[in-house]
């Protein structure tokens, strides 16, 4: 916005604020060994600048929406967006029968009956989706997509549209007649309900 109102020198001040938190997510919440960002534990003796100083990663509490938040605002680089994308399509983690699911299908809370706990929020596909398009992975994205509309129970029909969905089965879950669901549902319809076109690769 500064850059558009023609406010050079506070775009660049903003500009280098996220390059130094992009910096800081890649080096601190990213997990090399499994691939995937994850939320970290807050611990007091935490420095501004230190990402090691007791405040380990959560990985053992299992994978969630917070490993494509990145490629959501661009910030991963093109090698950690190609890890989080392989486990977002694997069909054991987020590649679900409705696809992105709160937690992937072998997180240790995983319980589509529990909020939270893997049903699927239209908001949170939305994100994965943008991320993986922001990456390259088009293709990728519009395969989710096609399952979400096509999986999602009423999705197609005059059903009213629920807050979330089941990831195993595509049953309705949640309050009904979900404002927040309605606005996701115009905006992935817009952006993703496109015919689908698979490289012969």
């Amino acid at each position: 916005m500064a850059s558009i109102l023609g406010m050079t020198v506070k775009s660049q001040e903003y500009q280098g604020g996220v390059d130094q938190l992009a910096d800081k997510i890649n080096r601190c919440f990213f997990d090399e060994e499994t691939g995937f960002y994850y939320d970290r534990q807050i611990a007091e003796t935490d420095k501004d600048d230190d990402c090691t100083s007791g405040n380990k990663l959560l990985i053992a509490r299992g994978r969630g929406p917070e490993g494509w938040a990145p490629l959501w605002a661009g910030i991963a680089k093109q090698v950690q967006a190609e890890s989080v994308r392989a486990v977002m399509m694997n069909p054991n983690e987020f590649n679900s029968f409705v696809p992105l699911g709160t937690a992937s299908l072998n997180n240790p809370a995983y319980d589509p009956d529990i909020y939270w706990r893997g049903r699927v929020w239209l908001d949170q596909v939305y994100f994965g989706l943008i991320g993986l398009r922001n990456y390259g992975y088009e293709e990728d994205a519009q395969i989710l997509a096609q399952k979400l509309f096509k999986n999602a129970k009423g999705l197609r029909g005059r059903d009213p549209i629920r807050e979330n969905y089941n990831p195993e089965t595509g049953e309705m879950q949640g309050a009904t007649n979900f404002s927040w669901s309605a606005a996701l549902m115009f905006m992935l319809k817009k952006d993703f309900n496109k015919p689908l076109v698979v490289s012969a690769e």
